[in-house]
């Protein structure tokens, strides 16, 4: 699990929500905003794809285990507030973790 500070506020997640730019993916949505200060995350599993809490809350886990390991080896996306939609798939860390790296940093460079 992330820690406090580098996920998102619920004012921060609104702002990034209605204003961020959408990239999609074949599992995920990902809304992202330029930030002030530094990269802030926040991971949505909705209850329509996965419908009981501990699938949601298992592929939440996943995701937010990718993005630290993500965060430890590259530091490209610094500076941006992330919302991370999640689509109904099934999935393993290291493929999740590809996915999201593939996609952030062609997105960042």
């Amino acid at each position: 699990m992330l820690s406090k500070n580098k996920r998102l506020s619920t004012q921060q997640f609104d702002t990034a929500f209605s204003a961020g730019a959408l990239i999609r993916t074949p599992h995920f949505a990902i809304r992202h905003l330029p930030s002030p200060t530094k990269t802030q995350w926040a991971v949505v599993v909705p209850k329509k794809h996965i419908r009981t809490a501990v699938g949601r809350n298992a592929l939440r886990r996943k995701i937010y285990s990718a993005i630290e390991n993500l965060s430890k080896e590259q530091n490209t996306f610094a500076g941006h507030y992330i919302i991370i939609l999640s689509k109904p798939f099934v999935a393993t860390p290291a493929e999740i973790q590809k996915e999201l790296g593939d996609t952030l940093t062609r997105r960042s460079s």
